[in-house]
């Protein structure tokens, strides 16, 4: 499945939020709504954002006269009520990503030395889609101290004269990948580039597919000064980017923060109660499958193990519609012997319950025990027991089992047609 788009907080307020529910809104005022969702008080909303805590006061205030209410939790109501709330969810998780990408990016900054690094960025001015990339990703380098500059080159005999000029430097070229093999393909730039195998600096082919959908991040090297990168999403190409410029960081590891950043974001908005209808379903299939992913790479653990398969049980992940709606159980078959064929455990269940209960955050048992000790039976019995809105077995044995009972899911949470083919 491909992945699916992460848009920068700039366009979805371009294209989707300029007003909620007709009411004009600025961009700072919207990040201060949408933080609002994440039940972030004052304080924490200005340190996230960066701006004063009388800034985010202020615009409280004066968001609350334009829309006629009082509290804090009668905007949250707005918001929530509003046609917007989807593009309103995206704009957060957006923009959250964002924040922690440059605040990340300004600790890399004191560790490594970038006084000498220079970057030129080159592109195709016929591209328009990639102005949003460009102006970001110059951002995002100089917050590294690296020195760079935004090139134009309309024609392909632009950038033989620009290669023959054995520029120093790295230099990013942004082109698509039809663009790339064009270039590649004439005679002169191929023969320039044998010729030239010691050149003075070095090319990076960037294909930003992440507009797409593309499903994989690979970069390519070759004998030569090219390097050519092909990436999904934005925050890929940056790393890997980064990662010929700056050799000695380790990215992974902050690639994998990024996750773990999505994934708290994510469930935070979960237990904030703002997955409140079915138009939230498209979320929620996209959290299940980066939770999937995200263990898969032995980062997580918050769920419980049971079995010698190493099954998960999700008990009451996804929260049911908070509006009046008619109240359904959704559930996967947990089967467990009969009473006179296990020993019921009550105690060890009464316990398990007490651990789980809270909507502070996602809470995590896990149950260890030799094979054949009863611990799946034990994890069903409970469930059975202590009903919940979800209940959903995940059995992540291999990957495809794992990735499997995730869209089992999905399609349990989806109440339309429309819905399960999403």
């Amino acid at each position: 499945m491909p992945q699916e788009v992460t848009r920068f907080p700039s366009e979805i307020y371009s294209v989707n939020l300029k007003t909620i529910n007709h009411i004009n809104f600025s961009r700072r005022e919207l990040d201060i709504l949408t933080s609002l969702l994440s039940e972030k008080e004052t304080k924490e909303i200005a340190a996230f954002l960066s701006i004063a805590p009388r800034t985010v006061d202020n615009s409280l205030y004066n968001i609350s006269k334009r829309i006629n209410v009082k509290t804090r939790q009668e905007i949250i109501e707005f918001i929530k009520r509003s046609s917007e709330l989807p593009y309103i969810q995206e704009y957060y998780m957006s923009l959250s990503l964002l924040v922690f990408f440059e605040k990340h990016l300004r600790q890399i900054s004191k560790t490594v030395n970038t006084v000498s690094s220079t970057c030129l960025i080159i592109y195709e001015p016929k591209d328009r889609t990639i102005s949003s990339f460009i102006q970001l990703l110059k951002k995002h380098l100089e917050l590294l101290s690296i020195q760079s500059s935004i090139i134009a080159l309309q024609e392909k005999q632009e950038l033989l004269n620009y290669l023959k000029m054995q520029p120093k430097g790295y230099h990013v070229f942004l082109l698509s990948e039809a663009q790339l093999k064009q270039i590649l393909k004439s005679e002169d730039i191929e023969k320039f580039i044998k010729d030239k195998s010691q050149h003075q600096g070095k090319l990076i082919f960037l294909i930003p597919n992440f507009r797409e959908g593309i499903s994989n991040n690979s970069s390519f090297q070759t004998e030569s000064p090219i390097n050519i990168i092909k990436s999904s999403d934005y925050y890929s190409c940056v790393l890997i980017i980064l990662s010929h410029l700056l050799p000695g960081h380790d990215f992974c590891t902050f690639k994998n923060e990024m996750k773990e950043q999505c994934i708290r974001e994510s469930t935070t908005l979960l237990n904030a109660g703002t997955f409140l209808n079915r138009s939230w379903l498209r979320l929620k299939i996209k959290l299940s499958k980066l939770i999937a992913s995200f263990y898969l790479s032995k980062k997580i653990s918050s769920f419980i193990a049971i079995g010698p398969g190493l099954c998960l049980l999700l008990v009451g992940l996804f929260s049911l519609n908070s509006q009046k709606e008619e109240t359904m159980l959704i559930r996967s078959d947990l089967t467990v012997p009969t009473k006179n064929e296990f020993l019921e455990r009550s105690r060890l269940i009464q316990e398990i319950h007490k651990n789980l209960k809270g909507n502070n955050s996602i809470h995590a048992i896990a149950l260890i025990g030799c094979g054949g000790a009863g611990k799946t039976t034990l994890a069903r019995s409970y469930a059975n027991t202590y009903l919940h809105p979800v209940t959903w077995e995940i059995n992540a044995e291999t990957k495809n089992s794992l990735m499997a009972s995730f869209e089992e899911l999905a399609l349990s949470l989806a109440k339309t047609e429309n819905e399960k083919k999403l």
